[in-house]
C-alpha cells in the first residue's frame, strides 16, 4: 500500500509540475499499440521504487508520471478480482474499466483484495507518433547507471533454484550438456613440459578457490603429478607425487622366477583423487614393476597419499602407504554420502596367479576396497586379500567366453577352455534414489571395447562375487562402443556419461534411476583426441570435462627422400559445460524495457555457446496473454546478420521460428516440414553494449528483452512447450549456427513449463 500512497502523492505533485526539468521522456507504451495504460505508468514507478541503486527523488517521480502524460486522474473502486490471472479490475469516474496485476499493487494474492481498496489510475490516451520516443525511453529518462542491469548476464549467474531431485521424472532424453566454448582451456607443453606427455587427467573442486588436477606420464606410466589452481584456469606447475626413477630407482636383481638376475624399475599410473567431507585430499595411484608385472604380483598394487589442506590453500602431503597387493590397474575413490569412502580398480591378479599370464587378453573384473575412518583404515586388508585369492571384494565380473588362453611362450594356458570376464576402468556415480552406478570398459576377446554397467542394492551396498561367477545380477552388458567410461550426477537427478572412442571424448546422457542412457552421444570435448577423461561437478548446472589432448608432430627428414617422422604430443583439456533441461516459466509482469530487474527471482536458462565465442542465455516468463524472453547474448564481435532464434514447438515436427536480430525487432515463421509461412513481426527491447559492424573494437554483448503474445505462437491456454534456441555468429563473414547438444533431434526439445 506504501506504492499506492507514492501514487496519490504523485497526482498533487502533478499540479506543481511547471517546477520539474523539463525532458523529453515522451510516452511509455509497454505494448506498442498506440496507447499509454496504467499499467505502463505503475510498472515504470515500480521499477524506480525496487531498484535499490538508483536514488528516488521528487524530480523523478514528477518525471516518471509525465512520461504518461497523464490527461486526468481519478479515484478508482474495485469490480472484479481474477485469481487465475492475478489481476483486479478498477472503475473510475474518468473512463471504463482498467486491469491491473497484483504485483503492479504490491499484493500477492486475492485475499489481499478489499471493496475499500482504491488506486490513483490514469485513464488511455493515444501517444505521440515519435517512435524514436518509444526507443529512446530507457536511455533517457532516469539517467541510469552501468550499474542497472542492462547488459547480458552469465550464464554461471543463471539456474540458481536447482532443487534435488527436481527433474527425476523428466524425459532425460530432453536434458542435455553444452559446452562453453568461451571456458575451454588446453595445458600442452607451453605451459610445463610435464604436460607434454600427459595421460589419464582427473580434476577436483575443493572448494570454490581451490581445484586440483592429476595425471600421469606416458602411456603405461612411470610417474604421477599433482597440480593445482584457485580458479580452474591458471595452474601451478605440476609436481612429482612419485618419480620411478628417483623414489625407487632399481630394484634389487631378481632372485628367482623367469627374470632372475635382472633389475627393475617400479612404475607409477593411473592417479586419482577424492575430496573428504572433512576437506582432507586421498590421491591413489597404481604401482607395479615395469618388466615383471605379470610373474611378480606381489610388486604391485594401491598406494595412497593424504593431503591435509593449508591455510593458504598450499597442501602437505603424507607418505604413501601400500593398501592393496596384486596387479592393478585403473583406481577409482569416492565417498558416499554416508562417509563411507570407496576404492574400485581393475583387478587382473587372481586370474594371472591361478592360470597365468595371457598375452592376448587379461581377464579381469572390479574389485573394492572400502574405509569408514576416511581413509587410514581399509576393510578387506591385505592379508585378507590375498587369503582370498588376490580378489578383495569382486563386484562386476562380466562373461565374455571360453578360450584356451596364450602364454608368453606361445602354448595355450590350459588343455580345456577356461571361461573369461572382463570389466575395467570403473567409474561410479550416486542416483538420486541413494543407490551407486557402476560404469566399466567390457574387452572382449576379439580386443574390442564395450560400455556395460550396473547398480547397486540399496545404500550402494554390493555382493562379492567368486572368480568365475558372472555379475552383479541385473547389469546391462556391452551396450554400445566405448571405453574409459567416467561419471557424475547432476543434483536435479541427470547422469552425465562421458567417455571415448576413435579418439574423441563424448558424453551421454543417462536416466536418474539408472534406466537407460541415450541413443545419441554428443562431443564432450571438442579438441581432445586421445583417451581417458573425467568429470567434475562444480556447481548445480556446471560441469568439469577432462581429457586428454593428441597433437600430431611430422619432423621432416634432412635426408633427401627419406620419409618425414611422425610423432605425438600430448596434453590436457579442460572444458566448462552447462546443463540444458526443462526450465519453468514463472508467471508475472514483465516490463519490457531490456533490463533484467524483473528476472531476479525467475533464473532458469539454457545455454547455447559451444560452437564460437559467441553465446546466449534465454530465460521465459509469461502472464495471462504473453509469453516473455529475455536473450543475454556474449559477443566480442557484434555483426549485422548476428541473430538468435528462439524455436517452438507446436506440434509433431512443426515450430515456430522467431529469429530475433541484435536491435531487438523479430520476425516469426510457421515451419511444418519443409513449409514456412510469415506469422508476425515486431520489436522488443535491446541494450547493446558495443559497436555492431565494427570490428576493430572488441564488443561486449547484447540484452534483448521481448514480449510475444500467446495466440501468435499457439500457446494460448498451453501449459509448456518443447523450445529450442539458437544463434548465428558472422565473425568472419562465415556463419555460425549454433544450438542445443541435442536439438536435432524433434522429440529431444527441452520443455518450458509456464507455471
Amino acid at each position: 500500500m506504501k506504492k499506492l500512497l507514492l501514487m496519490l502523492l504523485c497526482t498533487i505533485i502533478l499540479s506543481v509540475s511547471a517546477f520539474a526539468a523539463e525532458k523529453p521522456y515522451g510516452y511509455y507504451d509497454t505494448d506498442r499499440d498506440g496507447f499509454v495504460k496504467i499499467n505502463d505508468t505503475m510498472s515504470l514507478l515500480r521499477r524506480m521504487l525496487n531498484n535499490k541503486e538508483e536514488k528516488i527523488t521528487l524530480i523523478h517521480v514528477v518525471q516518471t508520471m509525465k512520461i504518461a502524460a497523464m490527461s486526468a486522474v481519478a479515484d478508482a473502486t474495485v469490480t472484479d478480482v481474477d485469481p487465475d490471472a492475478q489481476t483486479v479490475t478498477f472503475s473510475t469516474t474518468c473512463g471504463d474499466g482498467i486491469t491491473v496485476p497484483f504485483a503492479v499493487l504490491g499484493i500477492e494474492s486475492a485475499f489481499e483484495v478489499t471493496d475499500s481498496m482504491t488506486a490513483i489510475l490514469t485513464v488511455e490516451r493515444p501517444v505521440s507518433a515519435d517512435s524514436e520516443v518509444y526507443a529512446a525511453k530507457m536511455n533517457a529518462r532516469l539517467d541510469v547507471s552501468e550499474s542497472a542491469n542492462n547488459k547480458p548476464i552469465s550464464i554461471k549467474s543463471l539456474n540458481t533454484k536447482s532443487e534435488n531431485g527436481s527433474h527425476v521424472n523428466d524425459d532425460y532424453k530432453t536434458s542435455s550438456v553444452e559446452v562453453n566454448y568461451r571456458e575451454i582451456l588446453n595445458l600442452t607443453k607451453a605451459d610445463h613440459h610435464r604436460y607434454r606427455l600427459a595421460f589419464y587427467p582427473r580434476v577436483k573442486k575443493v572448494k570454490d578457490d581451490l581445484y586440483i588436477m592429476s595425471h600421469h606420464v606416458n602411456e603405461l606410466g612411470a610417474h604421477v603429478y599433482f597440480t593445482s589452481s584457485s580458479d580452474g584456469v591458471n595452474w601451478k606447475d605440476p609436481i612429482v607425487m612419485y618419480n620411478n626413477t628417483a623414489d625407487y630407482a632399481f630394484l634389487a636383481a631378481y632372485t628367482e622366477g623367469p627374470l632372475a638376475g635382472k633389475t627393475d624399475r617400479l612404475a607409477a599410473v593411473n592417479p586419482d583423487m577424492c575430496v573428504l567431507d572433512n576437506g582432507d585430499i586421498l590421491y591413489v595411484y597404481a604401482i607395479r614393476p615395469t618388466s615383471g608385472y605379470r610373474y611378480y604380483p606381489d610388486l604391485s598394487g594401491l598406494y595412497i597419499m593424504r593431503g591435509k589442506v593449508n591455510k593458504n590453500n598450499s597442501i602437505t602431503w603424507s607418505k604413501a602407504t601400500q593398501i592393496t597387493v596384486g596387479q592393478v590397474w585403473e583406481p577409482f575413490i569416492w565417498q558416499r554420502d554416508d562417509g563411507q569412502v570407496e576404492i574400485y580398480w581393475s583387478n587382473a591378479a587372481p586370474y594371472m596367479i591361478k592360470y597365468g599370464y595371457d598375452i592376448n587378453v587379461r581377464s579381469a573384473g572390479v574389485s573394492m576396497i572400502v574405509s569408514n575412518d576416511n581413509g587410514y583404515t581399509w576393510s578387506p586388508t591385505i592379508e585378507e586379500g590375498k587369503a582370498n585369492g588376490y580378489l578383495f571384494k569382486r563386484v562386476y565380473n562380466e562373461y565374455i567366453g571360453d578360450t584356451y588362453g596364450e602364454g608368453a611362450d606361445g602354448n595355450p594356458l590350459s588343455e580345456t577352455p577356461l571361461p573369461y570376464f572382463a570389466g575395467q576402468m570403473p567409474a561410479v556415480t550416486r542416483l538420486y534414489n541413494g543407490r551407486s552406478l557402476l560404469a566399466v570398459e567390457v574387452r572382449q576377446l576379439n580386443g574390442t571395447y564395450d560400455f556395460s554397467y550396473a547398480i547397486s542394492k540399496e545404500g550402494g551396498e554390493w555382493d562379492s562375487l567368486a572368480l568365475t561367477e558372472d555379475g552383479p545380477s541385473g547389469a546391462k552388458k556391452s551396450i554400445f562402443d566405448a571405453a574409459g567410461p567416467y561419471l557424475a550426477t547432476f543434483p536435479s537427478g541427470e547422469v552425465y556419461l562421458t567417455y571415448h572412442w576413435s579418439g574423441k571424448q563424448y558424453f551421454k546422457m543417462g536416466d536418474p534411476s539408472g534406466a537407460g542412457f541415450t541413443t545419441e552421444r554428443y562431443i564432450a570435448a571438442p579438441g581432445a583426441g586421445g583417451m581417458w577423461g573425467s568429470s567434475e561437478l562444480v556447481g548445480s548446472h556446471e560441469v568439469i570435462t577432462a581429457a586428454q589432448l593428441k597433437t600430431k608432430v611430422v619432423t621432416e627428414s634432412e635426408v633427401e627422400g627419406e620419409e618425414p617422422t611422425v610423432t605425438y604430443e600430448y596434453g590436457i583439456e579442460l572444458v566448462h559445460s552447462y546443463l540444458n533441461h526443462r526450465t519453468n516459466a514463472q508467471k508475472f509482469a514483465v516490463l519490457v524495457d531490456g533490463y533484467s530487474s524483473d528476472w531476479e527471482n525467475n533464473t532458469d536458462a539454457l545455454f547455447v555457446g559451444s560452437e564460437s565465442q559467441a553465446q546466449i542465455s534465454v530465460q521465459t516468463a509469461h502472464d495471462k496473454n504473453n509469453v516473455y524472453f529475455l536473450i543475454s547474448r556474449f559477443d566480442e564481435m557484434l555483426t549485422t546478420g548476428d541473430n538468435a532464434i528462439l524455436r517452438i514447438a507446436a506440434g509433431d515436427n512443426k515450430y515456430y521460428r522467431v529469429t530475433v536480430s541484435l536491435d531487438g525487432s523479430y520476425s516469426i515463421v510457421l515451419c511444418n516440414g519443409g513449409i514456412e509461412i510469415a506469422v508476425a513481426s515486431g520489436k522488443g527491447v535491446s541494450n547493446v553494449h558495443g559497436t555492431i559492424g565494427d570490428n576493430t573494437d572488441t564488443d561486449e554483448g547484447v540484452l534483448t528483452e521481448l514480449a510475444i503474445p500467446k495466440s501468435t505462437l499457439g500457446l494460448t491456454n498451453a501449459t509448456s512447450f518443447a523450445f529450442a534456441p539458437m544463434l548465428t555468429n558472422i565473425d568472419d563473414g562465415n556463419a555460425i549456427v549454433d544450438s542445443l547438444a541435442n536439438a536435432d533431434t524433434f522429440a529431444y526439445w527441452p520443455k518450458v513449463v509456464l507455471q
